[in-house]
């Protein structure tokens, strides 16, 4: 996990840490809280999200060991590695 990542989560939780749950004696009450926890999920993830751009040459399966091996190889230029 990213330190992006990580802070990210950390705002999540404590605005979650802030939503008041207590004394939730009616369907009201009940739906306020919902929609608050719905409302900082959706925040977050449009504040912490990014587009990505699929082109024609993109790889879905693509990921950072592929990217630390491709880098390791052409350091190293051994086809084992």
């Amino acid at each position: 996990m990213t330190d992006e990542e990580d802070l990210s989560i950390k705002e999540v939780i404590a605005s979650f840490t802030e939503l008041n749950t207590l004394n939730i004696l009616e369907k009201h009450q009940l739906e306020k809280v919902i929609t608050d926890f719905a409302n900082i999920v959706e925040s977050m993830w449009t504040k912490n999200s990014k587009i990505v751009n699929i082109m024609k040459h993109s790889k879905s399966w693509w990921n950072n060991d592929c990217k630390k091996d491709l880098a390791r190889y052409r350091s190293l230029k051994n086809i084992e590695d």
